[in-house]
């Protein structure tokens, strides 16, 4: 699975300091696997939930992550990432953060 994109993910851990790098790792565990299903990337992320429109939210410590999925081209893509308090103020059903 690629994901889009790692330099998201540098960035915010570089401006996040108490991340130690689980951006990276968890950006490692889900690009050395081929998923299928959401079902199969929440039994390895158990603290993951499942969103609508192939989307996923992770937690990773005090932050949230929202990854949109294309299973067939083995791909995803962040669109959004920040804090618990920030993640409650959005809709991560629709968020994109390419878009103004």
């Amino acid at each position: 699975m690629h994901i889009f994109s790692r330099t998201t993910l540098l960035r915010f851990s570089e401006q996040h300091s108490d991340l130690s790098g689980q951006f990276i790792a968890w950006y490692k565990q889900i690009e050395k696997t081929q998923w299928k299903t959401l079902n199969e990337i929440k039994e390895k992320f158990p603290r993951s939930s499942i969103l609508k429109n192939s989307r996923m939210v992770f937690r990773i410590k005090s932050y949230r992550l929202v990854v949109e999925f294309m299973f067939e081209a083995q791909r995803g893509f962040i669109k959004w990432i920040g804090t618990h308090d920030e993640y409650d103020k959005i809709d991560a059903n629709t968020i994109d953060r390419s878009k103004p």
